[in-house]
């Protein structure tokens, strides 16, 4: 069955209808930040970490284990001044990775993406469908998990953060893409 978008009045609900819970905002977006720029965004704010520097700027860097996601963000920082280094913490553990980017391409970054200004609530709502798209995938590459489980067909994704403005950013961004968070 297939359901077209109505106005009807709480008293005129039927089993007949259906409630959206959620659609695709189609908003403008922040033209001065590429597809990758939002992605490395949210690896920062996810598996990462964005601090001010003592002489000005903002250093980040971002961490991560898992061979796959080491291999993504080699891709996605090819192009982008930073240093890589690897430790390994114990033997029972995979090799932990660092990528330290350079403070200039940081600055810049954040600057343009105006996070500090306007919170990470705000910066989602201003990302265009594709930018938050990015954003919302490459925040649960660093910070989620995809399955899917027993007979769905659907895939299920978990993030886990810890309270505060990012989490309500990831549920706000899952909400404007169309889909229904728990």
């Amino acid at each position: 069955t297939e359901y077209g978008g109505e106005f009807v009045r709480t008293y005129e609900l039927s089993s007949h209808h259906r409630i959206r819970l959620a659609a695709q905002a189609d908003t403008d977006g922040i033209p001065i930040l590429s597809l990758d720029e939002v992605r490395i965004i949210a690896w920062l704010q996810g598996d990462g970490t964005v601090r001010p520097a003592l002489e000005g700027g903002f250093d980040g860097a971002i961490y991560q284990s898992k061979p796959q996601h080491v291999a993504t963000l080699r891709a996605l920082l090819s192009g982008v001044p930073h240093t890589e280094s690897t430790r390994q913490r114990n033997p029972e553990y995979l090799p932990a990775v660092t990528f330290a980017l350079r403070r200039s391409f940081v600055s810049d970054l954040w600057k343009r993406a105006e996070i500090e200004d306007i919170g990470p609530e705000a910066f989602v709502l201003s990302l265009s469908p594709e930018q938050r798209s990015a954003w919302l995938g490459a925040l649960i590459d660093a910070e989620g998990n995809r399955q899917i489980a027993g007979r769905q067909t659907k895939e299920h994704v978990r993030i886990t953060q810890v309270d505060g403005g990012l989490p309500d950013a990831i549920t706000l961004a899952v909400y404007l893409q169309g889909d229904r968070p728990s």
